[in-house]
């Protein structure tokens, strides 16, 4: 009974603190943490039906579960989940903390997931929120389209064509993944108005071998690749510079045989955020904070 006592303690202490960090976070009273047979996770931040504002919207949350657990998954549903360590010493009881960058806008729904030991998930919790439009990272950019000649050609000819003459850049459209902060995989896609030539369907007079690569700053991708959908090509760049983080880069996309690019984009922005005090070790360390841990919760000490 003293144990239990004492990680009730310690539970409420880190609500406190938690609370004092963030004035968005709810009130949370020492009864709810008290299950008996079942995990409870709960959502601090943002609060249900919120309106968020993108880049990067700071998320939170709490579980306790008194046999102990070892991981959350931060989730927008309908989308891959992210699984993030707990913070937090007590076995029985820790948060979550992550930044979360919205890829479009409109209502969302968020979950968070606390898994046991053995990895089994135990409870979720779900808040709606609406991310606002203003702010919202572009993660889509439309090169302004030129008027197509109209005019049809007097002579047409059967003559074999160049790969080179069938990508209009003014046509094509470039698509960023959501890059979670501090890591150094980037995936992105590019939409043309036309089938994938030579990887969605043969060309005519063009039986060789197709090959779609890219350039990001001075790092080569990965070969790109058709994954299904009409007109789009993935590429991956498996490990670009963690010094990028605040820079703008140029994207280069070639397609072998053709000696210039067949598209290119000078302002890839991989944006940096400010320090806060309820950032991960990583995240604080990365913006210049000391990760500071007392006995009781371990916050970011921002210069």
């Amino acid at each position: 009974m003293k144990i239990k006592n004492l990680s009730i303690l310690i539970t409420a202490c880190l609500l406190v603190l938690i609370s004092a960090c963030d004035n968005k976070a709810p009130a949370i009273s020492v009864d709810q943490l008290k299950p008996v047979d079942q995990a409870e996770v709960w959502i601090d931040q943002p609060l249900d039906g919120a309106t968020v504002t993108p880049p990067q919207v700071a998320v939170a949350a709490h579980a306790y579960v008194e046999s102990g657990f070892g991981e959350f998954q931060f989730e927008v549903v309908g989308e891959p989940g992210i699984i993030i360590p707990k913070q937090g010493a007590v076995i029985s009881y820790g948060m979550m903390a992550h930044y979360w960058h919205p890829a479009s806008y409109g209502w969302q729904t968020l979950r968070v997931t606390v898994f046991n030991l053995g990895g089994d998930p135990l409870a979720s919790a779900e808040v709606d929120v609406y991310v606002e439009e203003q702010g919202l990272s572009i993660t889509e950019i439309v090169v302004e389209e030129v008027p197509e000649d109209t005019t049809p050609d007097p002579t047409p000819t059967p003559e074999p064509v160049n790969r080179c003459d069938l990508f209009d850049p003014s046509a094509t459209t470039l698509t960023l993944h959501d890059v979670p902060l501090f890591t150094t995989e980037l995936t992105y896609f590019l939409t043309f108005d036309h089938t994938v030539p030579g990887l969605e369907e043969p060309v005519p007079g063009d039986e060789g071998e197709w090959i779609f690569t890219s350039i990001m700053g001075d790092y080569p991708s990965e070969p790109c690749t058709f994954r299904g959908y009409t007109g789009r090509i993935y590429c991956m760049l498996k490990e670009f510079p963690k010094s990028w983080w605040g820079t703008n880069q140029t994207l280069k996309v070639f397609v072998n045989g053709c000696d210039q690019s067949i598209f290119t984009h000078d302002r890839v922005s991989f944006l940096k955020p400010a320090c806060e005090g309820s950032m991960a070790e990583d995240a604080c360390e990365w913006t210049g904070g000391d990760y500071e841990c007392s006995r009781i919760n371990c916050r970011c000490a921002c210069p």
